[in-house]
């Protein structure tokens, strides 16, 4: 098997997509497994279009604070306060509070909510201690 010239842009450099195969048996109780499995990964889109979906995305959920894009064939990002996304067209990557994530970019809609929720997150809920009694308040 030759590897290929020009794999895929989302593959890191010096990997070649090929046949992901199961062992024959199962070590533990020595069963047959099932017949190899080949995958592919779905396909990428253009970067640029993904996060154009994003953006759009962003914005029906309520999301109205400035955005800033860019892209070149392989890559593009969308800035927003606080937060930058990028993506390669296969998946999406974003740190927030120091904590990345990665995201397939497959599944937009999932990711706008998770985005919308980190942008715009909700108030937390007022807190009422059991062991006090809440304020009286006088009609006269």
């Amino acid at each position: 098997m030759t590897p290929a010239t020009n794999p895929p842009a989302y593959l890191p450099h010096g990997v070649t997509p090929g046949p992901i195969t199961r062992p024959t048996t199962n070590r533990l109780h020595g069963q047959t497994a099932s017949p190899p499995l080949t995958t592919r990964p779905p396909t990428p889109h253009q970067p640029k279009d993904v996060i154009s979906e994003l953006a759009t995305h962003l914005r029906n959920l309520g999301i109205t604070a400035t955005m800033y894009t860019a892209a070149d064939h392989h890559r593009a990002l969308l800035s927003l306060p606080h937060i930058t996304i990028w993506t390669n067209g296969h998946t999406l990557t974003w740190t927030y509070h120091g904590q990345p994530t990665t995201w397939p970019a497959h599944d937009i809609t999932t990711a706008a909510q998770v985005l919308a929720q980190l942008t715009h997150p909700r108030p937390p809920a007022p807190h009422h201690d059991p062991n006090t009694s809440p304020p009286h308040t006088s009609t006269r």
